[in-house]
């Protein structure tokens, strides 16, 4: 495998684990917990900066160009997949962002919301995983010629220097963390489809 692609996969690991924590709150809102405000907020800003500015970026500024230049259509097909995917993703981190952003404590109508947001995320960031390492990459990696995978290398570097930050990102990675020795995912509820993904 191409670094490039082994770095996109390296944090697909790291999305399911907070995906897994994210998950852990939504079953346990069912079961009655009333989080804090607070809570919501950092997982929504997770979701936003790190899966959508910091990986998705990646994917879109940087792959799917390349991968367009070598032919394949960005409209239709693969990437136009997972293109609506990412869109998709982003009205469901903008819900759980609004939730978070709000006063007081959360309602009956607001936990309905989380619940709705977090259990329509949780799949489809799953599946979107599984289509991109099973479907996507491999097609990146026999199209691309390795001088432009080897180049893709750096630019991923120099995206997450120069449109991230190496501080900010590693900001990202700490709270991701966090919401997930606070939020134990449970491995029991990661569809047996995807569990080849882990290494």
């Amino acid at each position: 495998m191409r670094a490039a692609i082994d770095i996109l996969m390296k944090e697909h690991r790291f999305i399911e684990e907070v995906a897994g924590a994210l998950d852990t709150l939504v079953l346990s809102v069912r079961d009655g917990l009333v989080p804090d405000r607070q809570v919501l907020a950092r997982f929504g800003a997770f979701l936003r900066d790190y899966v959508d500015r910091a990986h998705h970026g990646k994917e879109e500024d940087r792959l799917f160009v390349r991968m367009t230049e070598h032919g394949f259509p960005a409209e239709y097909g693969p990437i136009g997949v997972m293109l609506a995917d990412h869109v998709e993703g982003r009205s469901h981190t903008r819900a759980i962002i609004d939730l978070g952003a709000g006063d007081g404590p959360l309602s009956e109508g607001d936990l309905s919301r989380l619940v709705s947001a977090g259990s329509a995320y949780v799949p489809l960031i799953r599946s979107h995983i599984g289509k991109e390492d099973n479907i996507l990459y491999p097609m990146a990696m026999r199209v691309l010629p390795v001088p432009v995978l080897d180049q893709l290398e750096k630019e991923f570097f120099e995206f997450d220097r120069l449109q991230i930050g190496t501080a900010k990102l590693e900001e990202y990675v700490a709270a991701g963390k966090d919401l997930v020795a606070r939020f134990p995912p449970d491995p029991a509820r990661v569809h047996p489809v995807f569990m080849g993904c882990h290494s």
